[in-house]
């Protein structure tokens, strides 16, 4: 997966430098320094999610 990321990330900003790289729900990615150094940040998907029955 580190090294698919990688690939993206440079086939990406070949194309457009400024591409922003933001994985949803990678945060077991976090543990690699490479990943670390190349997405621009991480989303996580009901991070703050309220049940309405509460």
């Amino acid at each position: 997966m580190v090294s698919w990321i990688e690939t993206v990330t440079t086939f990406a900003r070949q194309i457009e430098h400024n591409t922003v790289i933001i994985p949803q729900n990678g945060e077991g990615l976090l543990q690699f320094e490479t990943v670390r150094s190349i997405i621009d940040g991480i989303a996580v998907e009901d991070l703050f999610f309220l049940d309405a029955k509460t």
